[in-house]
Parts: C-alpha cells; structure tokens; sequence
C-alpha cells in the first residue's frame, strides 16, 4: 500500500465534535401556537479552524482530527446537468486539535457522468506525476456506484494513503499532473491554492 493520502472523489465529510443546532424543518406556520408541530432540530460538525476553502474537524472522542479540502478538476457543479465532472477532496488525518500529527492523507473522487456505464469502475487507477516525472500510483477503491435508468452515472471512490511527507513533496514546487482512470488534470491555480490552505491549517497556521 502507499504510504500517502491522495484525493479521492469529492462527496462527503467527515465527522467533528464540535457542533451547533441548526433548525431544519418544522411545521407550516398556524395562527394558534397550540397547532404547530415540533421543530426538527439537526447538529451538523462544525471545523475547529479554516484557512480558505481548508477545514478542520476535531473529534474529541478519538483525540483525532481530520482536516479537508475539496474542489472539481473536470466542470463544476453548476454544469452538472449539462457536463461531466469529476470532484476531489483531500484528507489528512491525524492525532491533535490545534496542531495536528499528520499519519495519512487520502484523495476521495466523485464522478458524475451522462453515460449509461460506469466511467472508472474498470479502471479506478491514479497516478501522479511531479514536473512531468512519475511520482506514484495505486488502484483506489469504490465505495458507492449507481446508475439511475433516467440518465445519470454517480461513483465514488477512495485512493490508498500515502505518507504527509510524499504529500508536502508534491507542494514543494514544480507541475503536479494526476491521471485517474483515464481522465487527466493538472494542479495549479485555485486547486493548487487549497493544498496549500490545507498544509497550512494541519500545520497549525492560519
């Protein structure tokens, strides 16, 4: 297994102790007080601390946190309908709140296609290039497909780790191209810009 956390496909997030009630749903208004339903009341994770489009989650449970960035490499989710795209986040987990001891870092991937197969499913591999030079690669895992009979492919798939080291090289300078399945992208500009903003919250910067 490589010992780095890649991307992997934008979908979900992880899970926080902190948290705020926020009210989600409650009844149609009534003239009598009386009439009125209870309110559903949802606690949602709140991050312990942002830099930009960086996140991070503490779980006091575990003494664990988990910090986050996500961003599309392929359309964006106000084309969807119209386009396929294809979303990445990165996670880097570790032991500490204010501070964390990076062990892993992953990349999640999530795809949505207007096909009627799967886009990755036979070919979930990524590889990642550092100034055009091979760096690493692994086969991910898929952790949720569906094709939906009116149209519409979703999958999401998850990299092996690597170690934060490997992860600092690639921010170290130089081009970074990935190549997952048979889609190819480069990091730089705004997607380069959250790496950053997320080795700068794990660090304990702001």
């Amino acid at each position: 297994m490589i010992k780095i956390i890649l991307v992997s496909f934008l979908l979900a997030n992880g899970a926080c102790a902190q948290t705020s009630s926020i009210p989600v749903a409650s009844p149609a208004s009534s003239p009598s007080p009386q009439s009125a339903g209870p309110t559903i009341r949802v606690s949602l994770p709140q991050p312990t601390k942002t830099k930009g489009k960086a996140s991070v989650y503490y779980d006091e449970g575990s003494k664990r946190s988990t910090a986050k960035v996500s961003f599309y490499v392929v359309g964006r989710a106000e084309d969807i309908q119209k386009v396929d795209v294809l979303s990445v986040e990165t996670r880097v987990d570790g032991p500490g709140k204010e501070s964390i001891k990076p062990e892993s870092v992953f990349f999640r991937f999530y795809s949505y296609s207007h096909g009627t197969g799967y886009k990755y499913k036979e070919d979930p591999k990524l590889t990642i290039y550092l100034n055009g030079i091979w760096l690493l690669t692994g086969v991910c895992q898929s952790s949720f497909a569906a094709i939906d009979p009116r149209g519409g492919v979703t999958e999401e798939y998850f990299s092996p780790g690597i170690s934060y080291e490997q992860f600092t090289k690639l921010l170290s300078g130089g081009k970074i191209s990935m190549k997952f399945g048979s889609t190819e992208f480069v990091i730089e500009g705004d997607t380069l810009e959250a790496l950053e903003d997320l080795s700068i919250v794990v660090s304990g910067g702001s």
